[in-house]
């Protein structure tokens, strides 16, 4: 009941009128003489007014991760009417990953295999569905929803060993599925963008298939310094400097292991022959400098790369699209691109 009322009280915050919002927010942030979107702004103002600890101990991971999944889940908003979704199961050895297939009302057997955000600590297929259910929409491609165990429970290389191995049980799966898959790609937000990443390079290593496309929503690109947007947008963002730091502590406690490639995609000395791929990046944001180095490593390493920058959004952004009118706009042109490079 609180939960539900809490929700309530924030949607009906986030129809305010801009005047209201603006007075009580004031301006939005600018850099380069790049405004915040306003109503991003607004509701990253909201935020730090109600948002949990950025560091919360063990015991309290469990409920934040509850608390994320709903707000996530209220954010991207309902999927859409036309998208048929179906709830099975990836059966790995000594484990079983939760998965959702999203089926658009026309689609050709072209497929997303997608790995959510969090951090590595939160997110779920929960609430990242209406994303999910969105892309499988505007994309016109079947999209493959997987979980993945977290930390601090499981610590690197937990989550890069499940999403490999989920990818490999899919393509070996691909007719039961009813998908082709030699035209499966593969995606992901923040975490689960370096975690696409990281599956892409270690296919490559091995020589096996590679995904057809790989789409990268401002991705974790480098565990081991920090870039100068760090320090930019290290506060008052949904995403802060302290909270990525502590990510990183949760699920690599190990410094020493943070050089890995898996991790640390920029680190990889040879990134050419990995998928095309097609990088979205946002303006205020911790991560966009890593987003927008690892586009310029793959480029002048032969790789096709469509690199979307969305000035005045924020991390996180593409979670915001059943609220926030320009979040809808710029996840609908990532996933019509998407669209794009499948058919290409």
């Amino acid at each position: 009941m609180f939960e539900s009322l809490r929700l309530a009280a924030l949607g009906g915050l986030l129809k305010l009128p801009p005047s209201i919002q603006r007075t009580l927010s004031g301006p939005p942030s600018t850099d380069d003489g790049v405004a915040l979107d306003p109503q991003h702004h607004w509701l990253t103002y909201l935020a730090s007014r109600f948002q949990a600890d950025d560091t919360p101990p063990p015991h309290k991971i469990p409920h934040q991760r509850h608390e994320h999944e709903i707000a996530a889940a209220f954010l991207s908003g309902p999927r859409p009417t036309s998208v048929r979704v179906e709830e099975r199961f990836v059966p790995l050895e000594q484990r079983t990953l939760a998965m959702r297939i999203y089926r658009p009302q026309h689609h050709d057997g072209t497929a997303l295999f997608y790995l959510h955000g969090g951090g590595f600590v939160m997110g779920s297929i929960v609430g990242q569905d209406g994303v999910c259910a969105r892309i499988a929409e505007k994309a016109r491609c079947t999209v493959i929803s997987c979980s993945y165990r977290l930390a601090p429970e499981h610590l690197f290389p937990a989550a890069h060993a499940d999403a490999a191995e989920a990818y490999a049980w899919i393509v070996a799966n691909a007719e039961e599925i009813g998908i082709d898959r030699s035209r499966l790609g593969i995606g992901g937000d923040s975490a689960g963008g370096n975690l696409a990443a990281s599956v892409v390079n270690t296919r490559r290593k091995q020589n096996l298939p590679l995904p057809k496309v790989q789409m990268l929503l401002y991705p974790v690109a480098d565990a081991t310094k920090e870039a100068l947007s760090y320090g930019l947008f290290g506060e008052g963002s949904f995403l802060s400097q302290k909270r990525m730091r502590w990510f990183f502590d949760q699920y690599i406690p190990e410094r020493a292991q943070r050089t890995d490639p898996r991790i640390s995609i920029l680190l990889e000395p040879d990134l050419s022959g990995v998928s095309p791929a097609l990088i979205a990046t946002a303006g205020f944001d911790v991560l966009r400098d890593e987003g927008i180095a690892y586009t310029q490593r793959l480029q002048t390493s032969g790789v096709s790369v469509h690199h979307l920058h969305f000035p005045h959004l924020t991390h996180g952004s593409f979670n915001f699209a059943g609220r926030l009118p320009a979040a809808a706009q710029a996840l609908d042109r990532v996933s019509q691109t998407l669209c794009d490079l499948f058919t290409a």
